[in-house]
């Protein structure tokens, strides 16, 4: 099954596959809406290596969920290593970042 989502940085659509693809040419983080209700909302964030996405809080309660490569989620008191289908739970006011040293996509749920 192929689903479409919407690349915010490059306002139009694409699939999973095309952010892949267009993730290896990129010096920054792409970001992507694939789903959105009242209540809930699903993105894919891709990071090419030695890419980061910058210092920022979550907008709400939100698992973090690494679909390819690792990331490196970083806090002032802590840096975890989040592996290929490893989840994180991220803190609500939790001002972090998240940087990848090989091509990484992960998903947020935010809620």
């Amino acid at each position: 099954m192929t689903y479409k989502i919407n690349i915010n940085i490059a306002k139009q659509i694409m699939t999973l596959a095309d952010l892949n693809e267009q993730l290896q040419h990129s010096d920054k983080p792409l970001i992507a809406s694939i789903m959105k209700s009242d209540n809930t909302k699903l993105m894919a964030i891709g990071i090419n290596s030695g890419v980061t996405l910058k210092q920022h809080t979550a907008p709400g309660r939100t698992k973090l969920i690494v679909i390819q490569g690792q990331i490196k989620y970083m806090t002032d008191k802590e840096i975890l290593i989040i592996d290929q289908y490893q989840t994180h739970d991220i803190p609500l006011e939790e001002v972090h970042s998240v940087n990848a040293d090989t091509p990484s996509i992960f998903l947020l749920l935010v809620a």
